[in-house]
């Protein structure tokens, strides 16, 4: 997988960086760094790319990556203003945590699992925003003890592995810039109709050796990354458009509704008209 490095900046005071990040929209900018990172979205919503799992991402959404892992949040078009909690610890922050303090033995498994990126499904999400601020506010040991009692907390909490694997990188930075120009191509004009040929000029190859590239450097077909993308958009039309799922598909890159009802089928195991109904609920 390629992606770009990323410099987290070390203080003397401190053993992990915490921040607020206030922007317009979350931008697409595939990137890792040696550092673990937790991420919590207080408001925004798009597409997440961890590793090779896409998925979409909301307000409550909690995220937290090992070293290396290759990531980046990508707000929708219309984005009215997002908001993260971000918090980046690395080997200072770790080598405190000793494997000998049993206290300590579950949040060092937790880290362990980190390596391919956990989800979590926050059972209070308020709660756990008002630890965060708490944080935010606070000096000295009291910061580094909320810290820690943060991630013991995430122990109980449930989640799902977003990456079955680690990553390995190519550092080419080459490479690293047509794949950049490539993801940014294809998350910008996703709605429209793509083709191979289209991408392969995006990336200066043909169009054989650009899907060789896309497939060694996502694990994944390019149509299979393009259709992904499209059934998220789709999902959040569902929930939030009051317009008709041909209308949705269209909108979405979807030329032809019979494809369209097959592709989200079998990414979702149920037909647009039933995931409007079941979902509408939860928004």
């Amino acid at each position: 997988m390629i992606a770009n490095f990323e410099t987290i900046p070390n203080s003397a005071e401190s053993s992990f960086t915490s921040y607020l990040l206030v922007t317009q929209l979350f931008e697409f900018n595939w990137h890792y760094h040696p550092e673990y990172e937790l991420t919590f979205i207080r408001k925004g919503n798009g597409n997440r790319l961890i590793g090779n799992y896409l998925d979409t991402f909301s307000s409550g959404d909690l995220v937290l990556l090992g070293p290396n892992v290759p990531h980046t949040w990508g707000s929708e078009k219309d984005s009215k203003g997002s908001v993260a909690d971000v918090i980046q610890f690395g080997e200072k922050f770790t080598d405190m945590l000793s494997p000998n303090t049993a206290e300590l033995e579950p949040v060092l498994k937790l880290l362990h699992k980190a390596k391919s990126g956990l989800i979590f499904r926050l059972k209070n999400q308020e709660e756990f925003q008002c630890k965060l601020e708490n944080l935010q506010n606070s000096v000295s040991v009291n910061r580094l003890l909320q810290l820690i009692e943060i991630l013991h907390g995430l122990v109980k909490e449930e989640y799902v592995l977003a990456s079955a694997s680690t990553a390995s990188f190519a550092l080419d930075n080459y490479q690293t810039e047509r794949m950049d120009k490539v993801f940014q191509y294809i998350n910008k004009n996703f709605a429209q109709n793509i083709t191979i040929g289209e991408m392969a000029e995006v990336s200066h190859l043909t169009p054989t050796s650009f899907c060789r590239f896309f497939k060694k450097n996502t694990g994944k077909h390019f149509t299979e990354y393009l259709n992904e993308l499209r059934i998220n958009s789709v999902k959040r039309a569902l929930l939030y458009s009051s317009e008709s799922i041909g209308n949705i598909a269209f909108a979405n890159g979807f030329n032809n509704i019979v494809h369209f009802n097959r592709i989200f089928k079998q990414k979702l195991r149920i037909s647009p008209g039933k995931y409007r109904i079941q979902n509408q609920g939860i928004k």
